[in-house]
This record gives structure tokens, sequence and C-alpha cells, in this order.
């Protein structure tokens, strides 16, 4: 018992100090970006990430939440559910942003106070981003691999502020530069994560599999859109 509380503790530890110091890093950038950008470019691109979180949660159907439970289920195989869970949120992410992509206008016009298609185009590639890396990092806690998914959290958060930084005060970009600081380097972490995870994933799911990560998942969909 002692053996298995000291793991939860470590693994847990692990995960809430990667939330924590990148939230503190963010809270402590804010008078950087608010000098640099203007509150209708600031609220812009806030709205946007907000929105593209909200849309995650329904295009991944609750497969992240069911791909934890399932991988320990003594009647699954832990490798097809990771593989089917990963194409069915590679297969559902894609689409959602395939089809949203025409609708850039429209939603720019329905979410800003000035319609800003380019933004919209970042947000929608930035869906498939997100969906995929918070896959590919849990990944990770089903390995137990704590330190990993720490190190990943907050290489990323670094890159991501670096290229931030370069894009809004170097380059004067604006709202784009704080979406496109934040999704190019979520891209470019997720071809490496992907690289290094290709042995366990697939393209290809478990038609039957996957109907039961989605009748699993798909009630925990209300709750988490409403938080």
């Amino acid at each position: 018992m002692s053996g298995y509380l000291r793991r939860l503790a470590t693994t847990g530890a692990a995960y809430t100090a990667a939330s924590i110091l990148s939230k503190v890093i963010a809270v402590a950038l804010l008078p950087l970006y608010t000098r640099y950008l203007s509150p209708a470019d600031y609220g812009a691109a806030e709205v946007m990430f907000a929105a593209i979180v909200s849309v995650s949660i329904i295009v991944r159907f609750g497969l992240i939440e069911a791909v934890l439970r399932f991988y320990y289920k003594e009647d699954e195989d832990p490798e097809r559910v990771v593989a089917s869970t990963f194409a069915g949120l590679f297969w559902f992410s894609t689409l959602g942003a395939l089809i949203a992509l025409p609708f850039a206008t429209p939603i720019s016009e329905a979410l800003l106070d000035r319609p800003a298609p380019e933004l919209a185009r970042i947000a929608i590639g930035g869906l498939w981003v997100l969906t995929m890396f918070e896959f590919l990092l849990t990944l990770f806690r089903l390995e137990e691999r704590a330190r990993a998914f720490f190190v990943t959290t907050i290489l990323n958060v670094l890159a991501t502020i670096g290229v931030t930084i370069v894009l809004v005060v170097g380059a004067d970009e604006g709202a784009r530069g704080l979406l496109l600081g934040s999704y190019a380097t979520g891209a470019a972490t997720v071809l490496v994560l992907v690289a290094l995870q290709w042995r366990h994933l697939s393209l290809r799911f478990d038609p039957a599999l996957l109907r039961r990560l989605l009748r699993f998942g798909l009630p925990t969909m209300p709750a988490e859109v409403s938080l």
C-alpha cells in the first residue's frame, strides 16, 4: 500500500507541477503581452483560444477519457486501445478542421466584434494540434511516465513563449502572433511525439472497439463543455 501511495503522490505531483508552472509563466508574461497588444487584439486571441478548447472537447467525442478507462480493462488489449483511439481522434479532428475551414469568415464574424478570417483559420488548424497534443500527453499518463509528461509540457511552454515573443514583440504580429506562437510550437511538439510513439499508433481503428470507447466517452462531453 505504501508503494502504491508513493507512486500516486509522485506522479500526481509531476502532473500538477507541470500545470501550475505553465500557468504561472503565462500570468507572468501578461504585462509583456498587454504592452504590445491592443485590448481588441488580446481579446480576439483569447476568444479564439477558448473556442478551440471547447470545440476540441466536442470533436474528440470523449475518446481521451475513454482511453484512460479501457487501457486498464482486463478484457481489452492496451495496444489496440491506444491505436484505435489515436486513429479515431486523428480522423475526427482532421474532418472537423476540414469542415470548419471554408467557414472561417462567418465563424470570425460570430465570435469577434470585427471579422478576422485569418485568425479563425489559424485557430481551426489549432483544433487539430490541441486535440492530438492532449492525446499524446495522455500516453505518458497511461505509461506512468511522469517525468516525460513534466519535461514535455514545460519544454512546449518555453518554446511557445519564445516563438510568441518573437512574433508579438519582434514582428508586431498582434493576435495572429499569439495564435501562431501557440499552435506552431504545439504542432512541432505533436510531430516529435508521434515520431517517438509511432510503434504504438495507427491510422486504422477497430470499429467495434471504437464503438465501445465512444459509448463510454460520449456521456462525459456535456460536463467537460460546461466547464
